[in-house]
């Protein structure tokens, strides 16, 4: 019984070591996304390259959304 539990505390040592430089080596960075005449923008997702998709619209009759970003 010592032996297992033993080998699970090693085991989950080892996990957090690896988990921790995994996690250390991402670098993640925010930047926010304003158009200044238009009263939302829907982010919907980004992709391998980075690219944001979604679109944005000041939500008046007859102002069409916009596209991509």
């Amino acid at each position: 019984m010592r032996k297992a539990a033993f080998e699970v505390v090693v085991a989950v040592a080892i996990f957090a070591c690896i988990a921790n430089s995994i996690m250390a080596s991402t670098v993640f960075s925010f930047e926010a996304i304003n158009f200044p005449t238009d009263t939302f923008t829907q982010l919907l997702g980004i992709n391998n390259n980075g690219e944001v998709a979604g679109y944005h619209g000041s939500g008046v009759a007859g102002h069409p959304n916009q596209g991509s970003f």
